[in-house]
This record gives C-alpha cells, sequence and structure tokens, in this order.
C-alpha cells in the first residue's frame, strides 16, 4: 500500500486548521483568522505542504471541515479544498467538524464516548457523540445535529467526556447531563490534525466525493 499523502482544511469556527502528511511526515498549523479565514487559507496551505514537503500533484485526496459550524468558514474551506483538489485532479473527503472536535478530545484525554458541543448562536447549539471503535479511530453514535440547549437530552445512559466552547456558552446544558460526564475541556476546537487519519479511512473505503460535489453541510441554511 503506498503512502497516503492528503491536505485537511478546518474552517468551521474561528481558528482556522491546516494540515498534510507525506508518508510518514505530518504537519499542522493553526491561526485565529476572525472573520477572514479567506485571507489566510491559501497562504497556510503553501506552508504545510513546504513543511512536508509535498507537491500539490502527489496528492491522493484533499479533505475539508464540511461543518457545521461558521457559514463563511465552512464556505471557505470547501472552496480552497475544491479549487485545489480541481487542479491537483483528485477525489474531496467530506470530514464533520465535529468528528474532527472528538478527535482533537481523544488525542488529549482518551475518552471512550466524548459529546462534543459548539456555540450555533441564536440560542441553538451543534451536538454530536462520537465512540472510539478503535485505538485511534471514532465513529459517530449520534450524528450531528442542531438543538435548541435549553431543551435537549441527550440520549442514553452511557459516561460522556464533554469537549468543546458550546458546554461554556450552555452551561444549563452541561448541567442537565452533568452526572453523566466524567470530564471536561471547552478549550478545544475543531482541528485539521485528526482529519487526516478520518479522511485517509475515507480515502481507503472509497468515501470521496468529486471536486464539484465537495459541498458544505450547514444543518440548518440560517447564517451562524
Amino acid at each position: 500500500m503506498s503512502a497516503f499523502a492528503c491536505l485537511a482544511i478546518e474552517a468551521s469556527t474561528q481558528v482556522l486548521s491546516v494540515a498534510a502528511c507525506h508518508g510518514n511526515r505530518s504537519g499542522n498549523i493553526e491561526d485565529n483568522a476572525g472573520r477572514e479565514p479567506s485571507r489566510r487559507v491559501f497562504q497556510l496551505v503553501q506552508r504545510v505542504l513546504a513543511e512536508v514537503d509535498l507537491d500539490p500533484q502527489a496528492l491522493d485526496c484533499v479533505a475539508f471541515g464540511c461543518g457545521p459550524g461558521s457559514f463563511t468558514g465552512v464556505r471557505v474551506a470547501a472552496a480552497a479544498a475544491q479549487s485545489i483538489a480541481w487542479g491537483a485532479g483528485v477525489p474531496v473527503c467530506r470530514v464533520s467538524g465535529l468528528h474532527a472536535l472528538a478527535g482533537v478530545a481523544l488525542e488529549r484525554h482518551d475518552a471512550k464516548h466524548i459529546a462534543v458541543c459548539l456555540d450555533a448562536r441564536m440560542g441553538e447549539a451543534y451536538i454530536a457523540v462520537y465512540h472510539r471503535a478503535g485505538r485511534a479511530e471514532l465513529t459517530p453514535e449520534i450524528d450531528d445535529r442542531l438543538v435548541d440547549p435549553a431543551a435537549c437530552l441527550i440520549p442514553g445512559t452511557q459516561s460522556l467526556f464533554a469537549a468543546g466552547p458550546g458546554w461554556d456558552a450552555y452551561p444549563e446544558f452541561y448541567q442537565r447531563h452533568s452526572q453523566r460526564f466524567t470530564g471536561i475541556d471547552t478549550d478545544l476546537w475543531p482541528s485539521a490534525a485528526p482529519m487526516l487519519a478520518i479522511a485517509e479511512r475515507m480515502f481507503r473505503d472509497g468515501k470521496t466525493v468529486n471536486a464539484a460535489d465537495a459541498l458544505p453541510n450547514y444543518i440548518r441554511d440560517k447564517v451562524t
């Protein structure tokens, strides 16, 4: 099996993250791009590709955080992924930003069941629950969804690790489930780094799309 080469872009929150891997080499750059991720994304792409000595034409695929999250940021990531994939003639992996956030939590806390939460604004939250299916592989237990944190009850009875800044944004939501939580880290954000491993599994399993079909997953149509 040939060495996997991938570029990943995540911009669904205020943290812009770009990562790449080329064989056993990998790199990740994060930047607080604020409301102007489009000004920074291609600069970071060039830097991280140079860091791992990877020519875009040698890519196997491009991955991007397809959402949910910032309407503008998700579009920026999608447009960048489409442009690079089209130029390189490679497919695209659409990776959930909540899955990427759970990947960060898994790396830092080695949790088995991870409840991720991002503030969706307008009094709503994006949530999902992922569980560790292998040593470092996560699969969705509760798919990404938009909820009213004032009324939502997370199904199930298993213990959970709470990850993401959404738990800070809606403390009453956290308190409602506090007896199920074994720990919490609200200083975690979706990152492109764990997307590389997610994208490799998707690529090997044929779960990719053409550049033209690399569309965001807003979950809702309202701007967030």
